[in-house]
């Protein structure tokens, strides 16, 4: 019961951030946010979902130890691991991954803050 209730909450996320994104008529739609209280499984399965909607780039962190967690739609070329890479070195920490998912870790939340305050600027310089 309490697992189903955390995907309940999970997808209720996904479609709450998917109706708040800001449509400006650019793609990649960025969806970028914060989840220090829910567990690295449920945020993970969140950018996962995301993945799943067209024009879509998703940066999140969360967990217990913060990680982050960038997710991209099939129809968006640019390179997940490589957006990981490039936040994760601006605040310090670490991590990888593959086109359509990477993730990595911080020391703390102060440096996942400044990964997640420069997500914007580090996805427009992958478009271009």
């Amino acid at each position: 019961a309490l697992k189903e209730a955390q995907t309940a909450l999970v997808e209720a996320e996904a479609q709450r951030l998917l109706a708040t994104a800001a449509r400006n008529g650019s793609e990649p739609h960025l969806i970028v946010a914060q989840y220090p209280g829910w567990q690295s499984e449920q945020v993970k399965q969140l950018a996962l979902i995301l993945r799943g909607f067209p024009g879509t780039v998703t940066v999140l962190t969360g967990g217990a130890a913060p990680q982050l967690f960038v997710a991209r739609s099939e129809d968006v070329s640019i390179d997940a691991g490589q957006l990981v890479r490039a936040l994760v070195a601006a605040a310090g920490g670490k991590g990888g991954g593959r086109g359509d998912y990477a993730q990595g870790a911080f020391p703390d939340w102060e440096r996942a803050a400044q990964a997640l305050a420069l997500a914007a600027d580090v996805v427009a310089d992958a478009r271009n």
